[in-house]
């Protein structure tokens, strides 16, 4: 339900690799408006309403 976010882990496994410098970087991935929860709210509230 809420924000999804994609992270990585970097392992240097090599011994001879030296790390001058590293940045994290934070994607966060936008979901379609047909995947938000209030569409689904309404969606149902309107579907039970015309079954009713």
């Amino acid at each position: 339900m809420g924000k999804e976010t994609i992270t990585t882990d970097v392992t240097f496994t090599n011994p001879n690799i030296t790390v001058t410098n590293l940045k994290s970087v934070t994607v966060t991935v936008n979901n379609p408006w047909y995947k938000k929860w209030y569409v689904w709210l309404a969606a149902g509230v309107t579907g039970g309403l015309m079954l009713k």
